[in-house]
C-alpha cells in the first residue's frame, strides 16, 4: 500500500493578521490625514461624480432653495422701508444680510456642481445686483452670454442692468431677450409690460403682450395690462374678454371686479356692472368700500335710478374718509324728489366740506322745491354728475388710468413706472 506524502508545515496565522490590520490602520490614517490637510488648506476632499441626473436634481434644488432665500431677504428688507419708498442698507437689516450671503452660497455651490448650467449664474447675477455688488452681477452675466448668447433671461438681465445705470444699450439688450429664439410667453410679456410701463411704445407693448397671450401666458398681469391698452384705446370688448378669462376663479381679484364693472358701463351693460360691483363689496376691506360704493353709485345715476344711487352715496359717505360724498347723496335725494333726505345729506355735507359755494348752493336749490319760493332766487340746477371713484392699483408695472389711487399721489404715466428692478421683473 503506497503511504501519504507527508503534509507541508503551515505558517503560523496570528502572524498574517496582525500584519494585515496594521496595513489597514495606516492606510485609514494616511486618508484621514488628507482629508484634514483639505479642509485646513480651504478645499473640499474630492467627491465622487455624479450622474448626470442626480447633477440635475441637486443643481435645481439648490436654486431653489437659493430664490426662497432670496424672497425671504426681500421681505426682511421690506419689512424696514413700509414708509420709505427706497430699501435701508444692507447693514442695517441683518436677517436679510444673513439670507443674500446663504444663497450666493448656495449658488455658487451649485455653479461648482453644474458649470454649464447657466440659470445659477443669472440668480446669482441677480442676488449681487441686490446686495449692491452690480459689477460682479455683470460680469457673472457676461460669463453666460459668452457661453449662451441667445439666452434670454441672460440678456434680459443684462439689460436690465445697463439700464438701471442709464446705458443706452439696456433697452435694446431687454428687446433681444423677447425676440430671442429661446424666449418664453413669459418673457415677451415681461418685455411688453415693461414697454407700457414706461410709456415708450404702447402699441409694441401690446403687441408683445398679444403674443404671450396666444402663446399660452395666462397670468392675471398680463390679462389685466391687456385689458387697460385696450381701455386706452376704447376697445371695450376686447378688454371685456380679456377681464373676463380673470373672473372665472372663486376668487376674483378686487380690481378685476372693479375694472370690469367699468368695462361693461361703457358697453351699455350696466346691470351687468352693478352687479360685478356688489359682488365685490362682499369681500372688499373697509378702507376700500367708499370707492365700490361710489362706483355703484355711478352707476345707478347713469341710470337715473336716483333713489338707489342716493343709497349708495349715503353709505359711502359713511365709510372711512367718505364724507365729502354726502353732497352726491343729497343731489340724487333731490333728483329723487326726496327733499327731507336731501336736506339731511346737504347738511352733512355742509359739515365735512365746510362753507362751500357748491353745497350753499345746493342748500338753496333744495329748500326752494322743499318750502317754496324765497326772496333770494336759488342757483341753477347743478346736475349730479359721475363724482370721481378712486381706483384700486393697478396691475403692476401700468401707469393708472385715473389721476391718482388709493395708495399714494398721481403718476406720471411717461415716467419710469413701477419696473421692480431688484428682481428684474419677475416672479419666483
Amino acid at each position: 500500500m503506497a503511504k501519504a506524502p507527508p503534509t507541508a508545515p503551515s505558517t503560523p496565522q496570528p502572524r498574517r493578521s496582525r500584519l494585515t490590520l496594521l496595513l489597514l490602520a495606516v492606510g485609514v490614517v494616511g486618508v484621514a490625514g488628507v482629508t484634514l490637510l483639505l479642509v485646513l488648506g480651504g478645499k473640499e476632499p474630492p467627491r465622487a461624480p455624479l450622474a448626470p441626473d442626480a447633477r440635475a436634481s441637486s443643481v435645481r434644488e439648490l436654486v431653489a432653495r437659493a430664490k426662497q432665500l432670496l424672497v425671504t431677504a426681500e421681505r426682511q428688507r421690506a419689512q424696514g422701508a413700509r414708509f420709505d419708498p427706497s430699501p435701508p442698507p444692507l447693514e442695517q437689516t441683518p436677517l436679510a444680510q444673513r439670507a443674500y450671503q446663504q444663497a450666493v452660497e448656495l449658488l455658487q455651490t451649485a455653479i461648482r456642481v453644474a458649470p454649464q448650467d447657466p440659470e445659477p449664474r443669472c440668480v446669482l447675477a441677480e442676488a449681487y445686483h441686490r446686495i449692491g455688488r452690480s459689477q460682479d452681477a455683470e460680469a457673472v452675466i457676461d460669463e453666460v452670454l459668452q457661453v449662451a448668447p441667445l439666452s434670454s433671461e441672460a440678456l434680459w438681465i443684462k439689460g436690465m442692468l445697463l439700464h438701471t445705470r442709464g446705458d443706452a444699450q439696456g433697452p435694446d439688450y431687454l428687446r433681444r431677450a423677447a425676440d430671442s429664439p429661446a424666449a418664453t410667453p413669459q418673457m415677451q410679456a415681461r418685455y411688453g409690460l415693461w414697454l407700457a410701463s414706461i410709456g415708450r411704445d404702447l402699441a409694441a407693448g401690446a403687441a408683445y403682450l398679444q403674443r404671450a397671450h396666444q402663446g399660452g401666458a395666462r397670468e392675471p398681469q398680463i390679462n389685466l395690462a391687456l385689458a387697460h391698452l385696450a381701455v386706452r384705446q376704447s376697445r371695450y370688448a376686447d378688454a371685456e374678454r380679456y377681464l373676463q378669462e380673470l373672473a372665472q376663479g372663486p376668487r376674483v381679484p378686487l380690481e378685476v371686479l372693479q375694472m370690469l364693472a367699468e368695462v361693461k358701463l361703457n358697453l351699455g351693460k350696466s346691470d351687468e356692472a352693478a352687479q360685478l360691483v356688489r359682488t365685490a363689496l362682499d369681500t372688499a376691506p373697509a378702507h376700500l368700500r367708499a370707492a365700490f360704493l361710489v362706483q355703484l353709485g355711478r352707476i345707478r345715476t347713469q341710470q337715473n335710478r336716483w333713489a338707489e344711487a342716493a343709497d349708495a352715496y349715503a353709505a359711502a359717505a359713511l365709510a372711512p374718509g367718505g364724507a365729502r360724498f354726502s353732497l352726491d347723496a343729497a343731489k340724487c335725494h333731490y333728483f329723487a324728489g326726496q327733499y327731507a333726505q336731501a336736506m339731511r345729506h346737504a347738511d352733512a355735507a355742509a359739515e365735512a366740506l365746510g362753507d362751500s359755494p357748491e353745497v350753499r348752493q345746493w342748500v338753496a336749490r333744495i329748500e326752494e322745491a322743499r318750502f317754496g319760493p324765497t326772496s333770494q332766487p336759488a342757483s341753477a340746477a347743478i346736475a349730479p354728475g359721475p363724482p370721481a371713484v378712486t381706483p384700486l392699483r393697478p396691475p403692476t408695472g401700468l401707469a393708472p388710468l385715473a389721476p391718482s389711487d388709493a395708495n399714494g399721489p398721481a403718476r406720471d404715466p411717461n415716467a419710469s413706472g413701477d419696473l421692480r428692478l431688484p428682481s428684474f421683473g419677475r416672479e419666483w
